[in-house]
């Protein structure tokens, strides 16, 4: 999955948009899509849209999608790639309101 998302930065805390790109269970963050070819490197916010992602190391990166639609998918893609086992707690976007899917994605990831 690749998209962009607005993603709040360690040594400068403001928002800035990335190219993000997840393969398997890598996360990378460039400046553009054109970056993401060319290279292979590897807060708390009011927009629905964001999300908080927490490394096992401890960093947390603060990002936003560019709609609720791209952050739900962002979620379900990160929940069914990273965390396979925490697929028994799975919840159905269709039984679920956006807020209660996000808590209890939210509760799995904490789960790790």
């Amino acid at each position: 999955m690749d998209v962009y998302l607005i993603k709040r930065g360690h040594k400068f805390p403001s928002m800035r948009k990335n190219y993000c790109v997840l393969v398997r269970i890598e996360l990378s963050f460039y400046v553009t899509h054109d970056e993401s070819k060319n290279r292979n490197s590897s807060a708390t916010t009011n927009r629905l849209d964001a999300m908080e992602l927490e490394t096992k190391d401890g960093k947390t990166f603060f990002c936003a999608a560019s709609s609720a639609k791209d952050k739900r998918k962002w979620i379900n893609t990160l929940y069914h790639e990273i965390a396979p086992g925490q697929r028994h707690q799975r919840c159905e976007m269709d039984n679920a309101s956006e807020t209660e899917h996000d808590r209890r994605l939210e509760i799995n990831f904490a789960a790790k």
